[in-house]
């Protein structure tokens, strides 16, 4: 039952996460506000987020050690690209998933995200 509630969290803390990020900053990123948009790019960056991300820490965990902490930025840059790269893939849905200003808007939506599933993760905490 604690795996699910886990698994239940970080849906949610990753659907908020994109949530805040495109509502309090909608000059760095553009999504289309449909119900069915937004779940499809909350999908995409959900199972990126979940299965890919794992898979960047542990390959680049020497990196992440050496740049203190640092280099996980780089691997959340990574994730949003992907994610915008894959909704963009997807014309026939409708979804538009937009990052603009490039560099410095993927930095701080790293951060907003990073900063929101860390949040959610400090105020509900699954033992």
């Amino acid at each position: 039952m604690n795996f699910i509630k886990k698994i239940i969290l970080g849906i949610l803390a990753s659907w908020l996460a994109v949530f805040v990020t495109a509502y309090y900053f909608p000059e760095y990123l553009s999504v289309t506000w449909w119900l069915r948009a937004f779940s499809v790019v909350w999908v995409i960056f959900w199972i990126l987020n979940s299965i890919l991300k794992p898979i960047l820490k542990i390959l680049s965990f020497p990196l992440i050690l050496i740049s203190l902490w640092v280099f996980t930025f780089l691997i959340n840059w990574v994730i949003i690209f992907l994610t915008e790269y894959f909704v963009k893939m997807m014309p026939a849905l409708w979804v538009w998933f937009d990052v603009k200003w490039w560099f410095f808007s993927y930095i701080i939506i790293a951060i907003v995200l990073w900063l929101t599933n860390h949040v959610i993760h400090w105020f509900v905490d699954i033992k």
